[in-house]
């Protein structure tokens, strides 16, 4: 166990200073997504897209699309898994109603298989992105740590964008760098509702209060209220360290 948690250490602390020579360590400084970029926010399970991301998501929802990857069935114990899954798609569309989203795609893989199933997105085409968010590879939950080899996969397969950026985010565990935020300010509530949207979850865990409390953490570095915050790396210097 003492030697697992070092060598995660010491992958974090190596990824940090690569990062950090490639210039993507900073104070974070605001998010800006320019007119005519577009965004896309791969979601591990329906709810990460706004636990995540959900003030971008709030403030730029007609220039960004969301691919949920998974069908969350394993989320609530107290019922099948195949409830689940219907019972968590239904949560998501409606997030995504109330954002007047309407980019979006569920490729339902099964909860908790998708390192095993990365070959069932060989046709999420990242190439008409700017910006591609994903969880923090120093997550804990597996399906949210097997997103960025994933991510590696389709830019090694198919071509994208020069400038692509990708941008991290946090939901399980914390970034060690992050260098880019979005003002919640005046948005906090909005997202504190998308996210109790997801009532099936939070009748086990009160996500509305824990992820705020994070954002308002954030909000310190920034000095805001609120904030989330994201760690961004252009794909080729991804792809080295990847």
């Amino acid at each position: 166990m003492a030697g697992d948690m070092t060598a995660s250490l010491r992958s974090v602390v190596a990824m940090v200073e690569q990062l950090a020579d490639q210039g993507c360590v900073d104070w974070p400084r605001p998010f800006q997504l320019d007119a005519g970029q577009r965004a896309l926010v791969l979601a591990p399970h329906p709810d990460d897209e706004t636990m995540g991301c959900g003030g971008l998501l709030i403030q730029h929802a007609a220039a960004c699309g969301v691919a949920c990857l998974t069908d969350g069935r394993h989320g609530d114990p107290a019922v099948p898994p195949e409830t689940a899954a219907t019972v968590r798609r239904g949560e998501f569309l409606q997030v995504m109603e109330s954002l007047s989203l309407t980019d979006y795609k569920l490729f339902d893989v099964e909860d908790g298989q998708l390192a095993e199933n990365l070959d069932r997105f060989a046709d999420l085409d990242l190439g008409e992105f700017d910006y591609v968010f994903l969880p923090s590879p120093f997550e804990q939950h597996p399906d949210h740590l097997a997103v960025t080899p994933l991510v590696a996969r389709l830019l090694r397969q198919r071509p994208y964008k020069e400038q692509l950026k990708l941008a991290f985010y946090e939901v399980w565990s914390t970034l060690p760098a992050p260098n880019s935020f979005v003002d919640l300010s005046g948005l906090a509530e909005a997202k504190r509702q998308l996210i109790a949207t997801y009532a099936s979850q939070v009748k086990q865990i009160d996500y509305p209060d824990r992820i705020m409390a994070l954002n308002r953490y954030r909000g310190m570095v920034v000095h805001r209220p609120h904030a989330e915050v994201y760690t961004l790396v252009d794909a080729r210097t991804f792809l080295r360290v990847a």
